[in-house]
């Protein structure tokens, strides 16, 4: 459990199938922290996750999930705990209500940074909007929006999740449901959120990108952890 070494040995904390499938596909070793009140297992499980790696928790109890995230990083030799807040704002938001889930999740956020740091792994954080501006205009790309008009061309949201720099497109979903993306426009928004995270130096997490398909080319909207 060093930074000296590849990851392989990967504990996702509340995460979409899609990450654990996409993790499993590009040979993680994959564990995974679901919560009783989102009911995820069996859907984990079709993605591939061996019933063994499925760990419960409460993440509205944030001593009894680091004791569980601690124990677990200790047995199994964990290289790296992997968290959305977004992600888990989201998931629980139906269950929960939106402020009891921004706060479960800020919470949650705060144990696996906690936990992570005693471990002496460098937590990945992404810059500022400004820097971001800064970056994608020096790579050639547009973004982030800074205006307050919706975006005009169709919107996707892109889930990706990083493992020492290398950025594992996890799903890719239109915000509106009449739209179709090509298999070209496909790969531009996947090589557009790839050139985003790696211009920002982002290492290890799970993030959301909203990517506004123009005639132009793709352009960065918003990203949130």
């Amino acid at each position: 459990m060093n930074e000296g070494h590849p990851t392989s040995r990967i504990l996702l904390v509340l995460p979409p199938a899609s990450a654990v499938r996409a993790a499993i596909a590009s040979d993680l070793r994959v564990w995974a922290v679901v919560d009783p009140a989102v009911r995820t297992s069996d859907a984990l499980a079709a993605a591939g996750l061996p019933a063994r790696r499925l760990l419960m928790a409460s993440l509205a109890d944030p001593d009894a999930l680091r004791t569980l995230l601690e124990r677990c990083a200790h047995v199994y030799g964990i290289d790296r705990i992997i968290h959305s807040e977004c992600g888990t704002r989201s998931m629980l938001q139906p269950v929960l209500g939106s402020e009891a889930a921004a706060l479960t999740a800020a919470k949650a956020a705060a144990v696996v940074r906690e936990i992570s740091r005693r471990l002496g792994w460098a937590v990945s954080e992404l810059p500022g909007t400004a820097v971001l501006q800064r970056l994608l205009e020096q790579g050639g790309y547009q973004g982030p929006h800074l205006g307050d008009e919706p975006p005009a061309w169709p919107t996707f949201d892109v889930w990706t999740l990083s493992v020492d720099g290398m950025h594992i497109v996890t799903d890719v979903t239109a915000q509106r449901a009449d739209v179709d993306e090509s298999d070209k426009d496909q790969a531009r928004i996947r090589a557009t959120v790839r050139a985003l995270l790696d211009l920002a130096g982002y290492r290890h997490g799970m993030v959301r990108t909203a990517v506004e398909l123009t005639a132009q080319g793709c352009r960065i909207i918003d990203v949130t952890l």
